[in-house]
Order: C-alpha cells, then sequence, then structure tokens
C-alpha cells in the first residue's frame, strides 16, 4: 500500500510537470473524534496537491496525498476481556499502538463562491487513507499478542473555508473539515481537521 502511495505521488508530480502547473502545498491541524478521540491526541499533518481544473473556474477539481502520525493518550491502554467458564470473569489488559502512520489520498471537489480576491468555498472531498501500525495487546494470564499491521479507510469529508488571491501566481486558502471513514475491519473512524495552505501557478 505504501508503494501505491509512492507511486501515485510521482504520477501527480509527472503530470504537474508536463502542463501548466498548479501545485497546493497545505498543513493540517488534525483532532481526533469518536473512538479514534478516546484513543489519539491532535496532531498535525502536511498534504502536497495538484488543481486539475483552469484557475478563473470557479469549480474546483484536485488531487492530493498526505501524512500524519497519530500517537496515543496514554502510552498503554486500558483494556479487558469476557471469560466464560460457569462464570462470567472479567479479565485486565492493555493495549498499546506505535508507529501509528495514515497516508490520505484524496480527490478533492470545491466551489469557490466569488470571483473576487477574498471568497468563502465549499468542498466535499473523498479520500482512502492507507493506515500503518504496530499493535500490542495484553490480558492478564489469557493472551498476549504483537503485530505490525495495517488497513484501509474510505470516506468523504465535507469542508468550508476561504480562499485570498494573494497574487495572480499565490493563493491562500483555510478551512474546517469533519473526515469520516469506513475503515475496514474497524467500522467508523472521524476526526476534525482545520488547514492552512498556499497554492501556486505556474
Amino acid at each position: 500500500m505504501k508503494n501505491f502511495a509512492l507511486s501515485f505521488l510521482c504520477i501527480v508530480l509527472t503530470y504537474s510537470g508536463s502542463l501548466e502547473a498548479q501545485v497546493s502545498v497545505q498543513a493540517n491541524y488534525i483532532k481526533p473524534s469518536g473512538v479514534l478521540g478516546r484513543v489519539f491526541k491532535p496532531t498535525i499533518g502536511l498534504e502536497i496537491g495538484y488543481e486539475l481544473s483552469d484557475q478563473e473556474s470557479q469549480f474546483k477539481l484536485a488531487v492530493a496525498i498526505g501524512i500524519f502520525r497519530f500517537v496515543t493518550v496514554e502510552d498503554t491502554l486500558s483494556s479487558y476481556a469476557i471469560e466464560h467458564s460457569g462464570t462470567t470473569t472479567l479479565l485486565p489488559g492493555y493495549e498499546v499502538y506505535e508507529n501509528y502512520f495514515s497516508i490520505p489520498i484524496g480527490v478533492l471537489i470545491e466551489y469557490q463562491f466569488l470571483d473576487k480576491k477574498l471568497s468563502p468555498v465549499i468542498a466535499t472531498d473523498l479520500y482512502a487513507h492507507i493506515n500503518s501500525y504496530t499493535h500490542y495487546y495484553h490480558v492478564d494470564t489469557f493472551i498476549s499478542s504483537q503485530e505490525t499491521t495495517g488497513d484501509l479507510g474510505l470516506g468523504f469529508c465535507p469542508r468550508v473555508g476561504l480562499r485570498f488571491k494573494l497574487s495572480e501566481d499565490i493563493h491562500i486558502s483555510t478551512g474546517l473539515a469533519k473526515n469520516i471513514s469506513l475503515v475496514i475491519g474497524s467500522g467508523i473512524q472521524s476526526y476534525w481537521k482545520v488547514s492552512l495552505g498556499a497554492k501556486y501557478y505556474f
């Protein structure tokens, strides 16, 4: 899956080099919510993108790839298992997540309301998240396991924001988004994303 992400990045860079390039760099503040928020701290991510639409169009279509790392709220997370052997027994234990990296690959669909230097925008971004992490799980007297694994999440990310034309070549954008993904084998995961980015046309 990591090789796929690298191949995607190479294709985007090659394609952008062959046409009038419209390249963006974006920093993201990511705050996990729901189940994810009880396990992981907020973090910072980075995205680079390439806009496929014309600079003057109010409808913007782009592709992007990014990376961020999650760190758990505690070094070890309390857990338990249930044993049924005539009576029900709760067995205490704990879990550890290490080296949790996520690579989001997305298609960004945006509408710019005004043909002005400053304009509000709305968007629906579609992402695939390639996740990789090490999971250690221990239950007293019952089980202990460790594995390096990964999963794939597919979801959408509604977004509102502002776009400011600093010059003909440089645009600045900000946004607030909520990413909701269906992670295969894990269910629904979500996080809030606050972004600040710059786009360069050349």
